[in-house]
């Protein structure tokens, strides 16, 4: 399933595949099952992001640090 700020979709393709046609940096993992558009993230806190519409995703264990370092960095490049 694809949520975008309007919609949702049903796909019958594989997360990576996904991932791999989306193609842009501004786009990570933050867990297993979940991609997430890094301009839509408010904050990391206690082991979620917390999007601008005030949703919450969970960060899985294993890609939580390198969560905060791709935001940072992504940040710090577009400032």
């Amino acid at each position: 399933m694809l949520v975008t700020f309007n919609t949702q979709a049903k796909v019958r393709k594989s997360l990576s595949q996904v991932y791999e046609e989306i193609n842009k940096k501004e786009f990570i993992y933050i867990d297993r099952g979940c991609i997430v558009n890094i301009i839509h993230i408010m904050q990391v806190k206690n082991g979620e992001v917390v999007l601008k519409n005030k949703e919450t995703l969970p960060i899985s264990r294993s890609h939580i640090q390198s969560t905060k370092e791709l935001i940072n960095t992504f940040w710090g490049n577009e400032l």
